[in-house]
């Protein structure tokens, strides 16, 4: 089985390389954007055995994303799981409203 994706994954590449060069980008931030999204859905599960997610879940998913592919926040120095942990952490916490507000 595994040869066989290999295989579908070859004659992509080719289809690819016909493309003209600005969609054959296109395509390909769409589809890295769909394994980031995800790859992020896992951090942001309830549980390791959670299929399916709320639409809170997804939204966040696809927020971490859409930085990471179309934003250009991606840091190369860095594994993919701590990119989108960082960002987790950011929008999570940035969109955060407190429970108290101080006066």
């Amino acid at each position: 089985m595994s040869s066989d994706y290999r295989q579908r994954g070859e004659t992509l590449v080719k289809v690819f390389k016909e493309l003209d060069e600005k969609l054959a980008e296109e395509m390909y931030k769409a589809m890295r954007k769909d394994v980031l999204k995800r790859n992020a859905l896992h951090f942001i599960a309830d549980s390791p055995e959670q299929e399916v997610f709320s639409e809170e879940q997804l939204t966040l998913a696809d927020a971490i994303a859409e930085r990471l592919v179309y934003d250009g926040e991606y840091d190369w120095t860095i594994s993919e799981w701590n990119n989108i942990l960082n960002h987790l952490d950011e929008i999570t916490t940035a969109d955060m409203e407190p429970d108290v507000i101080l006066t």
